[in-house]
């Protein structure tokens, strides 16, 4: 009748206290090779996924900052599960006693399979038929403590984990190389884009050459923006009228030295706002404010003459092409202009400039006493920094008052009188402002 073995009975074998201390150590070294292996899989799956994420977000430009959110913030969480995944699935694969004890006899041959007998017979309830008789227990567990002198723990191979997991990362890295290689200023804008998806980060840069500005009313202005970075083929330009309405224009790239595109309006009449956009990039909001070119909205134009001269006042209510003026004339001039002006100036040919003297309002006055002949023209900038547009020319002669001119009529020669002969001299006397009294001065022979 066979034998059936209780196996219920229970061993008090332990393992030799060096046995035990060198496995637990393969165990340790074993664990944290897996975690370590599970960190650097995680690290090479997120180089991985960062680049897929720069390439979704490259090939199909991405402009909208919210469509990029959602890339960076389904990467990261896929970054966050595999991460959690591998490292945890590499924290719950620790290796038993036993099987640490079986990989270091399958390593050192000539501990002859002693340290996972001892390991196994710690362990198991099986009866004496099975596990053997105390003696020859006690025999092996002597045996493989003897042994334990051969076995070191940081030599003993713990799997191809780490190797696989270096591997991969060197992958990644590699990818991550060729990437900058072939264009290492996308890959850094794009990268930066990634951890910061509302940032004006752009592979396209687009610059308005316009920016902000006043501008004539009634002009035509061209719209121009320059491309760096990638430049792309194509551009849309929005304008925004005052009265709401919006307007959107396809533009093409231009041909030249530079890249750029540009847009003509004509005859502006009011103003608006407008951007370009073009790829991934594109301009903040520029304003085009419509205002009037200053312009004398009154011209009071006088010269007046010297009071001695009786001349009649020069007066016209314009700046006169060109005028006469006696030297030592006044000049009052009053000049309004349509616009508030930062600076009127009445530049002169000469390099002699005046300043009028701001009054009231919009008004400037200049009172100059006329010595020597003054050609100029009015040069105005209103505060908006437009410009005057037609400098009328106008120049004043100033002339000297000329000595008067005598001269004897008759008698022509010299004559022979008795003292009490009447003689009738004739003279001519002439001047430019003319004579209003005339004296003829007789020297008689006593007279020097």
């Amino acid at each position: 009748m066979a034998t059936i073995p209780n196996r219920e009975s229970s061993s008090e074998f332990t393992v030799p206290e060096v046995v035990k201390e060198k496995i637990a150590a393969v165990v340790q070294r074993t664990w944290g090779a897996r975690l370590l292996s599970g960190a650097i899989l995680s690290i090479a799956a997120a180089l991985v996924i960062l680049l897929a994420a720069i390439v979704i977000d490259w090939a199909f430009v991405l402009f909208d900052p919210g469509q990029r959110a959602m890339v960076t913030y389904s990467a990261g969480l896929l970054m966050g599960l595999i991460g959690v995944g591998l490292i945890g699935f590499a924290g719950l694969r620790r290796l038993s006693p036993i099987e640490t004890a079986r990989q270091i006899d399958e390593q050192i041959p000539e501990l002859q399979e002693r340290w996972s007998s001892v390991s196994e017979f710690s362990t198991t309830n099986e009866s004496e038929e099975y596990r053997g008789s105390e003696a020859m227990r006690l025999k092996v567990a002597e045996e493989a403590a003897a042994l334990g002198g051969i076995v070191e723990p940081k030599q003993i191979r713990i799997g191809r984990e780490l190797p696989i997991a270096l591997g991969c990362l060197a992958g990644g890295v590699a990818l991550w190389f060729f990437a900058f290689l072939i264009d290492a200023r996308q890959t850094s804008i794009l990268v930066r884009r990634f951890f910061a998806p509302s940032a004006a980060i752009s592979l396209t840069q687009i610059k308005s050459e316009n920016g902000d500005k006043i501008f004539p009313r009634g002009e035509n202005l061209k719209l121009e923006a320059s491309v760096s970075g990638r430049p792309r083929s194509d551009a849309i330009l929005t304008i925004n009228r005052e009265d709401g309405t919006s307007e959107s224009h396809p533009l093409e790239l231009l041909s030249g030295d530079s890249p750029r595109f540009a847009f003509p309006l004509k005859n502006l009449q009011e103003s608006f706002s407008y951007r370009f956009r073009s790829g991934d990039g594109e301009t903040p909001w520029h304003t085009i404010k419509i205002a009037e070119r200053p312009s004398f909205k009154r011209v009071d134009f006088r010269i007046v003459p010297p009071a001695y001269s009786k001349l009649k006042e020069f007066h016209q209510e314009s700046l006169p092409k060109s005028v006469k003026a006696l030297q030592g004339s006044k000049l009052l001039l009053t000049l309004e202009s349509n616009v508030a002006l930062k600076s009127l100036v009445l530049e002169g040919e000469d390099k002699v400039n005046q300043t009028p003297i701001a009054g009231e309002g919009n008004e400037y006055k200049l009172e100059l006493e006329l010595e020597d002949t003054w050609v100029f023209r009015p040069h105005m900038i209103s505060e908006g920094g437009l410009t005057s547009e037609d400098a009328t020319r106008c120049e004043i002669v100033v002339y000297r008052d000329q000595a008067p001119v005598v001269t004897i009529a008759a008698p022509t020669t010299d004559v022979a009188v008795r003292p009490d002969d009447t003689v009738t001299i004739a003279f001519d006397a002439k001047d430019d402002l003319g004579i209003t009294r005339a004296e003829l001065v007789v020297y008689d022979g006593s007279t020097n």
